[in-house]
């Protein structure tokens, strides 16, 4: 088994002691230039979280403006990879719709500002995931996204009456003129 599989292995392992309600996809690589772990999981479980699990995991840190790899991070009681990247999607829960619908309202953008698409998970079997994507405004859709984040870290929980299906039909039938 390469150092990449017996890091993904050990992520693994970690994230599902850790988290046990979350479904990750952990997956190893190996290239010319080193090796990876990729995580991804669906779930509103901010990444930072993650990372304070999978930092170790990484042997180091690659300064871009001196095209250097710094190896310092380095263990020896744990596999470790180049580059450890970790990254989520939003599920398509009531919860998640109801804070993007508040989200846009604290930012005084209406969800029809965006296109939004609620499909199934490409690294996570059928998960049903959120995605939005603001129409040809990157500040409003950074703005919302930092909004969406603040809502969901307070777990506000109900903020409106509006359920999932008529969110979503109200969503389709814009975008779909």
């Amino acid at each position: 088994m390469t150092e990449s599989a017996q890091c993904a292995k050990a992520i693994r392992k970690e994230l599902k002691e850790k988290f046990p309600a979350v479904k990750f996809s952990v997956t190893s690589d190996n290239f010319a230039g080193g090796d990876a772990v990729s995580i991804h999981y669906v779930d509103t479980l901010d990444i930072e979280k993650v990372e304070t699990i999978t930092d170790k995991y990484q042997v180091g840190t690659f300064d871009g403006m001196t095209d250097y790899y710094d190896i310092d991070n380095a263990r020896d009681d744990i596999p470790q990879v180049k580059y450890v990247m970790v990254s989520s999607t939003l599920p398509a829960t009531d919860e998640v719709l109801r804070a993007f619908k508040e989200a846009c309202k604290q930012y005084g953008a209406s969800p029809n500002d965006f296109n939004v698409f609620i499909g199934e998970s490409s690294y996570i079997g059928d998960e049903s995931t959120f995605s939005f994507r603001a129409r040809g405004n990157d500040a409003l859709d950074c703005g919302i996204h930092r909004r969406l984040e603040e809502i969901l870290r307070r777990s506000t929980g109900d903020i409106s009456d509006m359920s999932y299906r008529e969110y979503s039909e109200g969503i389709q039938h814009k975008i779909d003129y």
